[in-house]
């Protein structure tokens, strides 16, 4: 009798709870899958709402009075598990389902959880629906054949689809960006990035979600113990594993293999410089595995010894005949890099009033010395690719869309030139420095290959103070100041933040200095919480600054931010202040590229107005300004810089800082020459290193 009433408690507790969530769900698909929308509507909609879960919950009763969830009785299992020959079909047919079932997961994460453009996309592209479910019977294949059980393999397979799903969907949502291959070099980092995420939602949607996924785990281990399992015997299950290494041999493989014919009768078309579009129009699988063995860089056509010389000695030429400006009497002075986490000036959205000017330093200095905007290669991530071209003079323009050169490039290399080897020839000391972990974007073997002769992180520096979650920009100031005046001779200082990552939960500070308001109170909050970070890095600003004043040694800082702040769900807070550009693509893709650029100095120097320039042209701009003797390679970068300032993926911003023109035979040429020798110093042989750099 007690174990009746605790089946029945079991029962009621269980499916009651999952009604309500599913019943919410499906309400929220009609809302724009918003959780919000549908609880207000569930509220005023009392009765229609008590319906549907009544409803779901007998549906729920239904599916749980049945053995199997397709409405298969446990006596007509058990008849047909005595049949051979039945029992060898529905295993086919349920391997073939399921295999359905499973791509059906992944591209409805990839439809971006939304019905409607899910069902039109496999209507139009049933071809590659077809196809992309053949590989995902791979994973499924795999699971049975270390199982031997057909519905655990099926569970288990739902996981893995689930969660890469669920991972695909969360980067295109924050960074419009979709799953790489690449991606997976940070694997070893993912205790790192989950809070970063999670730090994104609140934290009772996070209670939401986590009561989710025990209910729904919950509600699975039920179903799968009222089952009648199916084993497979060992022969099967050895010929099934041969059968999984196959197809995904044939499917990773598949430019050389018979997949590839296959795709091209399915109409899967590669679009490799579009990769939202590429994901989109071919699907989760195709799109994944395009970019699997595709090289960060592709050889340039004639790249040879011959003709990369031929460049590079034409570039000497003119670099011996063009003589540096010397500006004022400082010979070697002291030059510090701070790259500032997501640092941008949200006064720009439209709509939005702020109590008071979350940047004013910054602006008052911006407007007495030498400034302007950098063209970010990225938005909302990606660091690492900002930090790349500063360093290096390099352009992300010429690599593969989702490349991370420090993980695929340089990291195996044994040496790489940037700025850091040009100044060390100069005899100024080196020093990288990060307050987080020093293998993210695998920093610390990247920095060797720079030639940095130090490398302080989060837990070699003496100042970690935390601001938030981060150590705040204010320790790193200081940080900075400490080893500056410890150096005896000039010092290279290149610092990247992390005050202001993203996520900007609203109990990330202990109290906001500046109040927001023009929007919704929710994006409210989160601009609050981004303008008090970002004010507290104009004041770390401020006290660099006022220290710099008081001390002999010139020193030159370049301050800019690495991209722009994830704000909001897919641009959210960004679409709400009117800050989009839904009719003009390239000045959408530049509002969304530029942060702001400074370059104090604590000695007099005439201030230039930098306008727009990609983060490869600060290392030459900053010789300019110093006056410093320049190698080859920064005289031809100024020569590219003087044509075309501004260089990223899908952006070009000519010398009229215009976005929107036809590029001359020179520009065309500088391109390619450009193009030439990064392959040569970043992949291929540095036949021009000798030349272009001392």
């Amino acid at each position: 009798m007690n174990r009746i009433i605790y089946k029945a408690t079991l029962f009621i507790v269980v499916n009651s709870l999952l009604a309500i969530i599913l019943s919410l769900s499906l309400l929220s698909m009609f809302h724009g899958l918003s959780i919000d929308r549908a609880i207000d509507w569930s509220q005023l909609n009392t009765k229609v709402f008590a319906g549907l879960f009544i409803v779901v919950f007998l549906i729920l009763g239904i599916l749980q009075r049945f053995k199997f969830m397709f409405v298969v009785r446990e006596q007509a299992a058990a008849k047909m598990t005595n049949n051979k020959l039945l029992r060898m079909m529905f295993v086919f047919i349920f391997i073939i389902a399921s295999s359905f079932v499973l791509y059906g997961i992944l591209q409805f994460f990839q439809s971006g959880m939304n019905v409607d453009i899910f069902i039109d996309w496999i209507q139009g592209k049933t071809k590659i629906f077809v196809l992309s479910s053949l590989f995902i019977l791979s994973l499924y294949l795999l699971f049975l054949s270390v199982t031997g059980r057909l519905y655990l393999s099926l569970f288990m397979s739902v996981s893995v689809t689930v969660l890469f799903g669920l991972t695909h969907a969360n980067k295109m949502t924050f960074l419009g960006e979709p799953l790489y291959p690449s991606d997976f070099k940070q694997v070893t980092h993912i205790l790192e990035v989950i809070p970063m995420v999670l730090g994104a939602f609140s934290i009772w949607k996070l209670l939401i979600l986590g009561l989710i996924f025990i209910l729904i785990v919950s509600y699975v281990v039920i179903i799968y113990l009222q089952m009648n399992e199916i084993k497979t015997p060992w022969w099967a299950r050895g010929i099934v594993l041969c059968l999984s290494i196959f197809i995904f041999y044939s499917f990773f493989n598949y430019p050389k293999t018979y997949v590839n014919a296959l795709a091209e009768k399915s109409d899967v078309k590669i679009v490799r410089w579009n990769q939202p579009s590429n994901y989109r129009d071919n699907g989760m699988v195709f799109g994944f595995l395009s970019n699997l063995h595709v090289d960060a860089f592709d050889k340039p056509v004639g790249y040879s010894k011959k003709a990369v010389q031929e460049i590079a000695n034409r570039i000497q030429d003119q670099a011996s005949e063009k003589q540096p400006v010397k500006k004022g009497d400082v010979k070697n002075p002291n030059i510090v890099f701070i790259m500032s986490e997501a640092f941008w000036d949200p006064t720009k959205l439209e709509n939005v009033t702020y109590s008071k000017d979350p940047l004013p330093v910054t602006r008052e200095l911006m407007k007495k010395y030498s400034s302007g905007s950098v063209l970010s290669p990225t938005f909302g991530g990606g660091t690492s690719n900002v930090e790349f071209e500063a360093l290096t003079g390099f352009s992300m323009r010429f690599l593969k869309a989702g490349s991370l050169p420090y993980q695929q490039l340089i990291d195996q290399k044994d040496f790489i030139p940037s700025i850091v080897s040009e100044l060390e020839g100069r005899e100024y000391e080196s020093l990288a420095m990060h307050p987080y972990n020093k293998v993210f974007y695998k920093r610390n073997r990247v920095y060797d290959t720079f030639g940095f002769n130090q490398f302080l992180h989060m837990e070699s520096m003496k100042n970690k103070e935390m601001t938030g979650p981060y150590i705040s920009d204010e320790a790193v100031a200081h940080e900075i100041l400490d080893n500056l005046k410890s150096k005896d001779k000039p010092v290279f200082v290149h610092a990247v933040t992390m005050q202001n990552h993203f996520p900007y939960a609203a109990d990330r500070y202990k109290k906001n200095s500046i109040k927001v308001s023009g929007l919704s109170p929710a994006s409210n909050a989160e601009l609050e919480t981004y303008a008090e970070g970002i004010s507290q890095s104009d004041r770390a600003l401020e006290l660099l600054v006022k220290k710099l004043e008081t001390i002999e040694e010139p020193t030159l800082v370049v301050l800019w931010g690495d991209h722009l702040p994830i704000l909001g769900q897919n641009k959210a807070i960004y679409e709400e202040a009117k800050f989009m550009e839904p009719y003009n693509p390239k000045i959408e893709l530049q509002k969304f590229s530029e942060t702001p650029l400074l370059m104090y100095a604590n000695y007099d120097l005439p201030r230039e107005d930098l306008k727009v320039m990609s983060p490869s042209f600060i290392g030459p701009t900053l010789f300019n300004l110093a006056g410093l003797e320049q190698p080859p390679f920064y005289t031809f970068l100024d020569e590219v810089k003087s044509e075309l300032p501004g260089i990223k993926p899908g952006l070009l911003i000519n010398n009229e800082q215009r976005s929107e023109f036809a590029l001359t035979k020179k520009q065309q040429q500088l391109l390619k020459d450009y193009q030439m020798l990064q392959y040569d110093l970043l992949v291929g042989k540095q036949y021009s290193r000798e030349i272009l750099f001392k």
